[in-house]
């Protein structure tokens, strides 16, 4: 079911909803794999119902290119190609599934941001249909640093982590066909949000039983860096337990543990 490993479409419901009572005066659902991706992911009747636009962050439309943004304090890129509706927007909101992934460990609020990247700005080849780029050069280390300037780059203003129904040791059901991954269907029951992203993936990544300050090449990031570590150590937010502030459940009221995928040859 493609719902258990993408944010349910009454996730995404409830966040704009509440934005729109906040004040927001247009809604911009963002995606990349192009405009069919809505219908395939179960989002139209949220479209409509909300009146909201939709965006193929892989196209630059209505503008001729995307837009060149600086990374305040680069890790791996000087600057990003975003497209130009995120770099106007009045506040981003991250929404991902909860999850763990293959290369970069842990997929929350930061890891959710990568699909902000135009897919045919960082590909060798127009048939390849992931980041080649990106990949390029010690991946272990150069993607959770490009993580973190993504969100340098378009920082996050609030995040709300989908955490109901979800899968565990991976990301989809494509991770199936890598040697140690049995991918299954979950059900943690939790809703994690906040304004830091920082803050809200080391939560959320204790509430996935795993240790937000662990270190490189250690579960649940047995192939390369703590990203959210990474962008704690530039100072947006804190990855520290004893540092945040948990409303709600407390984390072991709501802990939930997940396998973590295998270290990657």
């Amino acid at each position: 079911n493609i719902l258990t490993y993408t944010t349910h479409p009454d996730v995404t419901r409830a966040i704009a909803l509440l934005a729109k009572e906040a004040g927001a005066g247009r809604i911009v659902l963002v995606e990349g794999w192009g405009p069919q991706v809505w219908e395939e992911n179960a989002y139209s009747d949220l479209i409509e119902e909300l009146g909201a636009e939709t965006v193929d962050l892989d196209d630059p439309s209505p503008e001729e290119d995307f837009s060149r943004v600086p990374v305040p304090k680069p890790l791996a890129l000087p600057f990003l190609w975003l497209h130009k509706v995120l770099t106007q927007a009045d506040v981003f909101i991250s929404v991902p599934k909860m999850k763990c992934h293959a290369s970069a460990g842990i997929t929350l609020s930061i890891k959710n941001v990568f699909g902000c990247t135009p897919l045919p700005r960082y590909r060798e080849r127009p048939s390849e249909q992931y980041r080649s780029l990106m990949h390029k050069g010690h991946w272990p280390e150069r993607l959770p640093k490009i993580l973190v300037d993504v969100l340098q780059a378009r920082p996050v203003d609030f995040c709300l982590i989908d955490g109901i129904s979800t899968i565990d040791q991976g990301e989809g059901p494509w991770n199936d066909r890598t040697p140690g991954i049995d991918i299954r269907t979950v059900r943690p029951g939790l809703l994690v949000a906040g304004r830091n992203p920082v803050a809200v993936d080391a939560v959320g990544t204790a509430l996935m039983g795993f240790e937000p300050t662990a270190p490189a090449y250690h579960e649940p990031f047995p192939s390369g860096l703590n990203h959210i570590a990474l962008a704690a150590e530039l100072g947006p937010g804190s990855h520290r337990l004893e540092e945040i502030e948990v409303r709600g459940l407390s984390i072991e009221e709501g802990r939930f543990p997940f396998t973590s995928c295998p270290r990657l040859s």
